[in-house]
């Protein structure tokens, strides 16, 4: 929750800046996980900032971990190049930040961590209607920090040092 109050604050920044164009827009996947995944952003000529909170609960299905749920919520900044036009590929970057609580499911025992990942991204934003937008990309996350060992009666959580993050965004363009 507090990450949501944080992004009502970053909106109310964004909105007093004259920008180009200002969007809003949701990640569905996170829907699905029992999650949210929100975010804005304004684009400044070829440059796009986007600020966004997301969150989701995991079990081992999903994350790959044998005896462990998985449940964070975070908040991320991305930076895209648009290459001189809003519709069409971008490059970018992104850094995101997330509190994880990990729970070994054999004997209920909780650890708390903070996880942080960069990544460069691809993308390709679809515009409809000049306001609707659909928004595929691809970042490879790259782990820079997710603190003490997770570790209990043997079992041993692992995060992916890299590995290749798919999504799609869909938003509305003021």
């Amino acid at each position: 929750m507090k990450h949501v109050i944080t992004l009502g604050l970053l909106i109310s920044a964004l909105l007093a800046n004259s920008a180009h164009s200002f969007e809003v827009a949701v990640d569905p996947v996170p829907f699905l996980l029992k999650g949210y995944s929100l975010s804005i952003a304004q684009t400044f000529g070829d440059k796009r900032f986007e600020i966004g909170v997301f969150g989701l609960e995991a079990d081992d299905d999903i994350h790959g971990n044998d005896n462990f749920d998985m449940e964070f919520e975070g908040f991320g900044i991305k930076y895209d190049h648009l290459f001189n036009h809003y519709e069409g590929v971008f490059i970018g970057w992104e850094l995101n930040f997330a509190d994880v609580t990990y729970t070994h499911t054999k004997s209920n025992e909780v650890f708390d961590r903070t996880v942080i990942t960069t990544a460069p991204r691809i993308g390709y934003r679809f515009v409809k209607n000049n306001n609707f937008t659909i928004t595929p990309w691809l970042a490879l996350d790259i782990l820079l920090y997710d603190g003490d060992k997770v570790e209990s009666q043997g079992d041993r959580y692992e995060n992916d040092e890299v590995q290749l993050f798919p999504s799609i965004q869909f938003g509305y363009r003021f």
